[in-house]
């Protein structure tokens, strides 16, 4: 039987192999991708939290819809349910449940966006052995090829 979490750990590999394929195995672009997620999933969850604190059902209602389109963009899993959890619940009767549906979902997105990094990390470093530059790069192309002297 396979350890704890190494399902979790599949498939986490898996939609990482996805995510790198959908950018054409551009690793710098992966990278510009995962900051701009974690920029802007955070000003989402800063709105999401205003609008349980004020009750703004049209405001909530906006957030989630962006940040559902961002999460599922990104094949983001279990940050995207808890989102439609949230999206689920009636502002009006279920504030309490609101509020810790969205703990539930900055902790989800904040464990997604630490891995959407460490896979754009872990692309640009497979790249880079991939295609070293270098002086043994450089001496490499610089050296004679053939018999020789």
């Amino acid at each position: 039987e396979p350890p704890a979490g190494a399902a979790d750990r599949g498939a986490a590999a898996a939609d990482g192999a996805e995510l790198l394929e959908q950018v054409g195995g551009d690793a710098r672009l992966l990278g510009e991708i995962a900051d701009l997620f974690v920029r802007e999933s955070g000003k989402h969850l800063a709105a999401l939290r205003q609008a349980i604190g004020s009750r703004d059902a049209e405001a909530l209602g906006r957030e989630i819809h962006t940040l559902r389109g961002m999460l599922r963009g990104l094949r983001s899993g279990a940050a995207d349910q808890q989102a439609a959890r949230l999206q689920s619940l009636d502002l009006e009767g279920q504030g309490v449940e609101a509020a810790g549906a969205c703990d539930l979902l900055e902790q989800a997105v904040a464990s997604f966006g630490e891995r959407l990094v460490k896979l754009a990390g872990e692309a640009r470093s497979a790249e880079s052995a991939e295609h070293p530059v270098g002086r043994q790069a450089v001496a490499g192309v610089a050296a004679p090829v053939g018999d020789g002297p």
